[in-house]
């Protein structure tokens, strides 16, 4: 990839973007310095649970959606405990398709990873509300 070539570029270009993952986001599915991601140019409607590729002010950011409202979306990292702030479905620029580790190719539509990312986009709401117990919990033994 060319310094001057921005995802848009490439995926407009290719319809087809491959790099390694970055940032701990969307661990435990992707896996940063291991994983290599293979994003594609949408070419259906966005569902919930697509892994999309957006950009947030002046970084990508490659999260799951977690909900849809007719033409806007809200994304979460699957191992973030609070939900992006909303985006228009205009935004997406990329959907991941797959993602290889050690030399094996997975498709994030087999069964086991479509489980997953049911599980991950269900629950963010329970992980939010958890994390903010346990803050709460520690401020009052804190304070107590």
């Amino acid at each position: 990839m060319s310094e001057l070539s921005s995802f848009e570029e490439i995926l407009e270009r290719d319809h087809v973007l491959v790099y390694t993952c970055r940032g701990f986001s969307m661990w435990p599915l992707l896996h940063q310095n291991k994983d290599l991601l293979v994003i594609r140019k949408p070419d259906r409607e966005l569902r919930k649970n697509d892994i999309v590729l957006f950009k947030a002010r002046t970084k990508y950011l490659l999260h799951r959606i977690v909900k849809i409202d007719g033409e806007t979306i809200i994304t979460a990292g699957d191992h973030n405990a609070f939900k992006d702030q909303p985006i228009t479905k205009d935004r997406v620029i990329g959907i991941l398709t797959s993602f290889v580790r050690d030399g094996k190719e997975r498709n994030v539509d087999d069964l086991p990873l479509k489980i997953y990312g049911h599980i991950a986009a269900d629950l963010i709401d329970v992980k939010i509300l958890t994390r903010g117990l346990k803050r709460k919990v520690r401020s009052i033994i804190k304070k107590g």
